[in-house]
């Protein structure tokens, strides 16, 4: 969910406290991403041996998702963190895109620039939580189901 800052004025010390952590989990900061953990474990209760998987960054310079992957395991969300799929290479971002007047990356480019790194990721019928900073259209979600065996191609 995004809150605009001029749409929910009442709720803007919550709203910048949530977009503080936000940024803290991107940095790989112990206490966002203990916090952020802390409040996405009420949120699901996977059951049975479900993996609990960062989505790689469109930029292969960034901190992965994995330690706040790690800590949602430790609050009893899935039973297993890891990463089982990296950038090969990285990828433009599809907001500058957009904004340069060009496409989106498409599921199929960003399937292209990953590499698997776990024969964990196809184990038939264990539940997959893919844990990323930012969902916007869902192509990269997309792109990492379809290399698991989740998602049509």
């Amino acid at each position: 969910m995004y809150l605009s800052r001029t749409r929910y004025r009442g709720l803007r010390a919550d709203v910048d406290h949530v977009q503080d952590i936000v940024e803290g989990v991107k940095l790989a900061e112990p206490a966002a991403i203990a916090e952020a953990a802390h409040w996405l474990s009420r949120v699901r209760r996977l059951h049975g041996p479900a993996l609990v998987v960062p989505v790689p960054r469109s930029r292969v310079d960034r901190p992965s998702l994995l330690p706040l992957c790690k800590a949602l395991v430790e609050r009893g969300v899935g039973t297993e963190a890891g990463v089982l799929v990296e950038r090969r290479v990285p990828v433009e971002s599809s907001r500058l895109r957009r904004r340069a007047g060009l496409q989106a990356v498409g599921a199929a480019q960003h399937r292209e620039s990953f590499t698997t790194l776990s024969p964990m990721l196809h184990e038939a019928g264990r539940p997959l939580l893919l844990v990323d900073d930012l969902s916007t259209e869902g192509r990269v979600l997309t792109a990492v189901r379809v290399m698991s065996g989740r998602a049509k191609r």
